[in-house]
């Protein structure tokens, strides 16, 4: 049997097709997760975020976090005087069903430790969103366990 030009053609057409099916099948499987269910709404209050931002950069008494990774613990701490309402939410960026939500109460000079031992590894993104007097403070860091 040889094989002429026309009968090469209809094999690499069928091939390529099939390529474009198998890729198309993958890309259909797929899941996307936005960075959060509110995204447009977020959006929306950008304004307010970045002030958030500023307030956190002005007041002198900042969180502090940091990861412990041989305890398997995210450690957070202030400095100086109370911290009210602190809301953290974790965000793992490679599947949303892993974001967790988590309300502390920080007093002067006290640590408060999170406990991550049975999370997820990889990338974790925290956005931590804090009260110091009646300044609303924001605050984001990012981790790998």
């Amino acid at each position: 049997m040889t094989l002429n030009w026309g009968k090469s053609l209809v094999i690499a057409m069928v091939l390529f097709v099939s390529f474009i099916a198998v890729i198309v099948t993958k890309a259909m499987k797929e899941r996307i997760d936005l960075v959060a269910p509110d995204y447009y709404e977020r959006e929306i209050n950008y304004d307010q975020q970045q002030a958030k931002l500023t307030n956190a950069e002005k007041v002198s008494n900042q969180l502090n976090f940091n990861y412990l990774s041989q305890e398997q613990k995210i450690n957070i701490s202030s400095e100086k005087g109370a911290v009210s309402e602190v809301k953290i939410e974790f965000y793992y960026p490679a599947n949303a069903k892993f974001d967790k939500k988590i309300k502390v109460n920080i007093q002067q000079n006290q640590n408060q430790e999170i406990n991550i031992a049975n999370w997820q590894n990889g990338l974790w993104k925290a956005k931590c969103q804090y009260k110091i007097g009646n300044d609303l403070c924001f605050k984001e860091f990012s981790f790998v366990k």
